[in-house]
């Protein structure tokens, strides 16, 4: 009889990257005032469930 310590049910995340890369801290700072050029989506786990048993 194994318990379980954790468990995980449908998780999902999703990162939102800048289609314009940012190198410096001027070209970052410039960028907060001109307004941004969108994202992409990525999905890094779409609907993942696990479960760890103790031990």
């Amino acid at each position: 009889m194994s318990k379980i310590a954790i468990a995980v049910q449908n998780i999902s995340k999703t990162f939102k990257i800048p289609k314009e890369k940012v190198s410096t801290l001027r070209g970052a700072f410039v960028g907060a005032f001109r307004g941004h050029k969108g994202y992409e989506k990525f999905k890094a786990l779409n609907d993942v469930s696990f479960e760890i048993k103790k031990g």
